[in-house]
């Protein structure tokens, strides 16, 4: 619903478009992001940072990646060179539960060491908004120590969610105009798969 205010008619993805600026003006993934799920899905083009794909596409890395069922047919498959894949290489909460896979501490009911698991990427406000919540998936340890696999989400948001501020203000409301966008259509969700590599400190 269009809003006048004086000469100026605002509508609420103008007014989120605004706010994204501002807000996640020092959060560059979760700009990033966001700039993408507020634009029309067609003008969302494959370059150097990602590849724009859909479930039918890629239905063989979904069952290697034993990716799960997802409304969002859409999905932005990320470069290793990527920002957003450098970012999540760097996450310490990340970090530390590949080290916890690597080291046998994640496990399945037979004693395995899982092929996915979840895990909260939260350690920085950018990728706390970008990312949070996560799917690591296809983990697997290379001859110098180090791990790549993915991580694989899928960019929406939830109305739980009230970390939203800049400074000392709370803009947790911003969050909410993108929950009401969302619903009714006008906020894109994707899928996300970045690929990762996860390098340990040599003893």
């Amino acid at each position: 619903m269009p809003i006048l205010l004086g000469p100026t008619l605002y509508t609420p993805e103008s007014i989120l478009k605004s706010l994204n600026a501002g807000v996640n003006a020092k959060c560059p993934n979760a700009a990033a992001l966001m700039s993408i799920s507020l634009s029309n899905p067609k003008d969302v083009k494959s370059n150097k940072e990602y590849t724009v794909s859909n479930n039918k596409n890629i239905e063989n890395i979904r069952k290697n990646l034993r990716l799960p069922a997802s409304k969002a047919d859409r999905i932005l498959i990320y470069s290793k060179d990527s920002q957003l894949s450098k970012a999540l290489s760097n996450s310490t909460n990340i970090k530390k539960a590949v080290m916890d896979w690597k080291n046998g501490k994640i496990k399945d009911k037979d004693g395995n060491r899982k092929f996915k698991f979840v895990v909260a990427a939260n350690d920085n406000k950018d990728i706390k908004r970008a990312i949070n919540g996560c799917t690591l998936t296809g983990l697997k340890e290379n001859p110098d120590g180090s791990v790549t696999g993915y991580v694989y989400d899928v960019y929406n948001f939830d109305s739980n969610f009230t970390e939203m501020t800049s400074g000392s203000r709370d803009l947790s409301f911003a969050n909410k105009v993108a929950c009401w966008l969302q619903k009714h259509g006008m906020l894109h969700n994707y899928q996300l798969l970045v690929p990762i590599t996860i390098k340990f400190d040599k003893k």
